[in-house]
């Protein structure tokens, strides 16, 4: 496998675990602003890793239009996208 590849899938797990990791924390019930904040970084970051790592993708190409037209895309389609790209480099990749 390519350096490129091996970067990406290193990065987008530890990404995809951080993720996890704060969904998993308790809220009783009530959103937390440091949460909101991280999370929002969280995203900006699978956002710039995909986009770095092929801004042609399909399942990234609404998301990416999303944004161009001013918008900002959903948290968990960017995750959603995030493992599908993981899923293809590490499974259809030869």
């Amino acid at each position: 496998m390519e350096k490129r590849n091996e970067a990406f899938l290193e990065k987008a797990a530890k990404l995809i675990n951080e993720h996890n990791r704060l969904e998993s924390l308790p809220r009783n019930g009530q959103w937390d602003t440091s949460y909101g904040e991280e999370y929002k970084a969280l995203s900006k970051d699978m956002l710039h890793l995909l986009y770095s790592y092929d801004p042609n993708i399909p399942e990234f190409v609404p998301i990416r239009l999303c944004i161009e037209h001013g918008g900002t895309p959903v948290p968990v389609d960017v995750v959603n996208c995030l493992k599908y790209v993981v899923h293809y480099v590490e499974d259809l990749i030869v």
